[in-house]
């Protein structure tokens, strides 16, 4: 599935064409919440994806999450795959932050970032940044 193609769609667009998406053993049941800011959000009742959407209902973020086998709904990634394998595949990141421990945040693994047509995000566990945590996409408007 190419997730980085719903960044900047309406979310009833998209919602058609992932009710068509059938994968087994995963259930693609969305819930749309209405945020505070006027936005709303999109969660699968399995956790595996998660979506900010505009007030226009405009996918502007898209949250993956590993499935029980470690693998990702986008391209091949896998857990198991590091800052290394994802350099090797994506390039050299625009951006890039090292792991650290915050005691509002807690541990965190460090990410890289890529700005390309869409901004793609990698967070990594911590703290050997031998392992993907969680694959964010977002819309270079609205990208931190």
């Amino acid at each position: 599935m190419r997730f980085y193609e719903f960044i900047g769609k309406n979310w009833d667009e998209v919602s058609r064409e992932l009710d068509s998406f059938k994968m087994e053993n995963i259930d693609f049941e969305f819930k749309i919440k209405k945020g505070f800011d006027n936005d709303f959000y999109v969660v699968s009742k399995t956790g595996f994806i998660e979506m900010i959407l505009d007030g226009n209902k405009k996918i502007q973020t898209i949250f993956l999450r590993p499935l029980e086998d470690g693998t990702f709904l986008w391209k091949d990634f896998h857990v198991n795959m590091g800052r290394k394998e994802i350099r090797e595949i994506m390039g050299q990141p625009d951006r890039e932050g090292e792991p650290f421990v915050s005691s509002a945040l807690g541990n965190n693994g460090g990410h890289d970032r890529f700005d390309l047509e869409v901004v793609y995000h990698f967070q990594y566990e911590y703290p050997g940044q031998e392992k993907i945590k969680e694959i964010t996409l977002m819309s270079p408007e609205t990208a931190p």
